[in-house]
Formats: structure tokens, sequence, C-alpha cells
């Protein structure tokens, strides 16, 4: 059997997930193990973890999961997106996208983003504190901006900000379009 537990009514665990995001995964994970359940965003959710379980969920080559649970958080954002679909058409229009990662391809965007990293890594500060997961997250998300958009990396920000709202709206904790909260953003 999945263990696990149900957490507060309604909220469940939604709270200690996003207050505490990787936190919440390991104590549950020496709680429970590597597949463990809980109440979260209104609704039971498995939570799978460790390579081996998430390439099994992630490739269902034995087609037992669906991307479907996604849904919740990014369909109204990513509506009919290639991570919400399943089985045939998944693999369509999964074909349709391997063109742009064929070997010259992939050749280009590695001669890119190596130059923007050694570039923004030379700024960053020598023998002092810095924040690393932030400066990580700038760093991907100018990279994708630059690869995957074409788009000049010091005009990119607005590019960034539209996809950190979109990340964040996903998890929103309010689910409405209204004005002020990271669901309308």
């Amino acid at each position: 059997p999945v263990m696990g537990e149900p957490g507060l009514p309604v909220a469940g665990k939604t709270l200690d997930f996003l207050r505490h995001g990787m936190g919440f995964s390991t104590e549950y994970r020496d709680k429970y193990g590597e597949v463990f359940w809980s109440n979260a965003f209104g609704r039971k959710a498995v939570w799978v973890l460790g390579p081996e379980g998430a390439k099994e969920v992630l490739t269902t080559r034995a087609k037992s999961f669906s991307q479907g649970g996604w849904r919740f958080f990014i369909n109204a954002f990513f509506d009919r997106g290639l991570m919400l679909l399943d089985g045939e058409e998944h693999k369509l229009h999964r074909r349709i996208m391997q063109e742009a990662f064929t070997r010259p391809r992939l050749e280009e965007y590695t001669a890119t983003f190596t130059e923007l990293i050694a570039k923004e890594i030379s700024n960053w500060p020598v023998n002092q504190q810095m924040l690393l997961n932030p400066a990580i997250k700038d760093l991907s998300l100018e990279v994708a901006t630059v690869v995957f958009m074409g788009a000049d990396p010091q005009a990119s920000s607005h590019l960034t900000r539209a996809f950190v709202d979109a990340v964040r709206g996903g998890t929103a904790l309010i689910r409405a379009e209204i004005p002020g909260l990271s669901f309308l953003r």
C-alpha cells in the first residue's frame, strides 16, 4: 500500500508543500519512502520521488500513468501543451518537436548557452557569499529565453517575468482571476 497522511481539512499538506518545497518532499520520503500520498491543492495527490520513479511516471511505457495530473496546475496557462497530452496524441506532438532537437541544433544550442553561462558566471562574486538558487534560476531562464525564444538576453526580462508568473500561477492558493493575485498575473 502507498502510505501517507491527509493533513489539515481542505488544505491538506498544501501549505507545507508551498512553504518548504524540497524540505516537504525530503521529510515525507524519509517517513514513507519514495512514493507517498497526501491531500494538497484540494485533492488527493500521490508523490513519486527519485530517478526510477520519475522515469516510470514520466515515460509510462506501460501506459499506467496519465500526464493529466498536471492539468490542475498548468492547464489555464498551457492548454493542450505537450506536457498535458497522453498516448498517440502526445507521441505525434513530440515527433513534431523532435526537429528542434537534432544533433546539429543541439550543438548550436550548446555553443550558445556555453557562451551565455561563461559570461554570466564571470560576473558572479568571488570570495564572498551569494544566493545561488536565485542566480541559477535567473541564468536558466535567460538561457532558455535566448536559446528557445531567440530573444536578446538584455531584452528577455519581460519573457522571464511572464514565465515565472505562469509557474507561480499554477500553484496559486486562490485560483481565480482576482487583480493583484498570482493566478491572474
